[in-house]
């Protein structure tokens, strides 16, 4: 009676080695890409520290310069407050002065009076000129002191400073158990020697299938799996034979006609692809 293929048995180790091979690149790969996302985060980190420095620079100056600008207005209307007593004291010193003059030239009257209306006129053409001038600076002052926030926060940075993170799924990392494919061989091996050699080798084609799709073998899986489905059918009727040649005749036939219709087997690969078998 014939036992396990040797082909079967080749394809369950090439499997097992290949999903091995596998679970170690990811373990390679997860390391590569658990590093990358930290150097990732760290320069975004820092980009986003160098941007928040600079901006608060940009801040601090705008204040200082605020300060300066105002300190300059408050000089400055101090500077006003004085020059006008002291042209106003001077105006006066010169209007008394001149009043005296005609008064002791002996001249009075309408012609004093013409004389005071003219030199008030011109005292106050002067003053109105001095005062224009003075608050044209200050409102210089003022508007370039007002721009000075909204030119620093216009000059602010605000790009948004995020990691490049990689979210592959590189699957399992973790090779074949060991007791899983002694256990598979065993009870292959077992299924052989009670006379479905078929059963056995159903039973590595499907351990192979699983393998095979956990290393990203999505074709190899299917079509292992395919075999699995077709040595099991075979299987059940070499079970059926065995137990009718130790007296079992009277044992019903297993229909296996319509095995693997509609069946529905996720076999998702472990390396991000999704493969799913319809037979």
């Amino acid at each position: 009676m014939p036992g396990l293929k040797a082909g079967g048995i080749f394809n369950f180790l090439l499997a097992t080695d290949t999903a091995a091979g596998q679970a170690k690149l990811n373990r390679d790969l997860k390391r590569k890409q658990r590093a990358e996302n930290e150097a990732s985060a760290s320069a975004a980190g820092l980009a986003r520290w160098s941007q928040s420095l600079s901006n608060q620079k940009l801040m601090d100056q705008a204040g200082k310069d605020y300060g300066t600008i105002s300190e300059n207005l408050a000089r400055q209307q101090d500077s006003e407050t004085l020059t006008t007593v002291q042209r106003t004291l001077m105006q006066s010193e010169k209007l008394g002065a001149a009043t005296a003059a005609l008064s002791a030239a002996g001249l009075g009257g309408s012609s004093a009076e013409t004389y005071k209306r003219t030199m008030e006129t011109s005292y106050a053409l002067q003053s109105e000129a001095q005062d224009r001038s003075f608050k044209s600076s200050n409102y210089l002052m003022i508007q370039q002191r007002g721009d000075i926030i909204s030119d620093a926060v216009d000059r602010q940075g605000r790009d948004v400073i995020s990691a490049n993170f990689d979210f592959t799924n590189y699957g399992a990392t973790k090779a074949p158990s060991l007791v899983g494919n002694l256990a598979a061989l065993g009870i292959a091996a077992a299924a052989s020697a009670a006379g479905a050699p078929d059963v056995g080798n159903a039973i590595l084609s499907a351990r192979t299938a699983g393998l095979r799709n956990r290393s990203g073998d999505g074709q190899g899986a299917q079509k292992a799996f395919g075999n699995a489905l077709d040595e099991l059918k075979s299987g059940v009727g070499q079970l059926r034979d065995t137990f009718r040649f130790h007296g079992g005749s009277n044992l019903s036939p297993v229909d296996t006609t319509g095995w693997g219709d509609n069946l529905k087997i996720d076999l998702s690969p472990q390396v991000g692809m999704s493969s799913t078998i319809m037979r």
